[in-house]
């Protein structure tokens, strides 16, 4: 059965790399031509992520390899949305489920010869030392972004970093949390790929709460105002199964 476990993974790393390779196409199309500098470039660009992400998330349920479940709240322009990061998979989910969203990403995938097409003609923000000024840009244009707080997938011990929470204060309308669940460790952080467990892995994407951020904490200044809602945060994803940490939550 872990064979069969592990088989099924290597195919879907396998379909995961031919759909960005022939997808790498349109990509390269759409930015070399500067298409990808318009509205209209980039929606067409995360509509090709959108629907094969999609697909190959319908694909891993019908292998048997995971159970999906989304629970997705609808979303206004100029909202942020943070979820928990436990498995490699979990930017597949938001990307397949979230059309036309924006999307913070490490910005070594930028160098990844599978993924650097895509993150350039959908306009994707990398995590670097541009993040601020083109979360701003990205908000002003009526976008929605959603982003890991956490930076990385969780290891053991998850911890929230301020730079999210100062995202949504200053330059968002609105924030919506999501609490992602896996019933089994698989694709996590420094874990290799065929370590999988040997039963179906059943992941729920949740919506857990929205904040109107005009309404929270008026009248504060924004430092103050950025504390507060990642301490918020950090009870609100406590009281969900995760416990708070001094500085983040885990």
């Amino acid at each position: 059965m872990k064979v069969w476990r592990v088989l099924l993974v290597a195919l879907g790393f396998g379909e995961f790399g031919v759909m960005c390779m022939v997808g790498n196409f349109i990509f390269l199309s759409l930015w070399l031509s500067g298409a990808s500098k318009t509205e209209k470039g980039r929606n067409i660009a995360r509509d090709v992520v959108f629907f094969t992400w999609r697909f190959f998330a319908k694909t891993l349920v019908f292998v048997g390899y995971m159970k999906l479940f989304v629970k997705q709240k609808a979303f206004a322009p100029k909202t942020l949305l943070i979820a928990n990061h436990p498995s490699l998979l979990d930017v597949v989910f938001f990307l397949g489920n979230f059309r036309r969203i924006n999307c913070v990403v490490k910005s070594n995938l930028a160098r990844n010869p599978f993924l650097f097409a895509a993150i350039k003609a959908c306009g994707y923000i990398l995590n670097d030392e541009q993040i601020l000024q083109k979360c701003q840009e990205a908000f002003e244009r009526g976008e929605s972004v959603v982003v890991f707080p956490e930076g990385t997938r969780t290891k053991e011990r998850v911890v929230f970093h301020k730079a999210a929470f100062y995202v949504a204060v200053n330059f968002a309308e609105f924030l919506h949390c999501y609490h992602i669940k896996t019933s089994g460790k698989t694709l996590r952080k420094d874990e290799a790929w065929w370590k999988t467990t040997s039963e179906v892995v059943a992941y729920e994407v949740a919506f857990l709460h929205e904040v109107k951020l005009a309404e929270f904490m008026p009248g504060e200044a924004n430092t103050k105002r950025v504390r507060g809602l990642f301490a918020e945060m950090s009870e609100l994803y406590a009281a969900n199964g995760v416990r708070k940490k001094e500085n983040g939550i885990s």
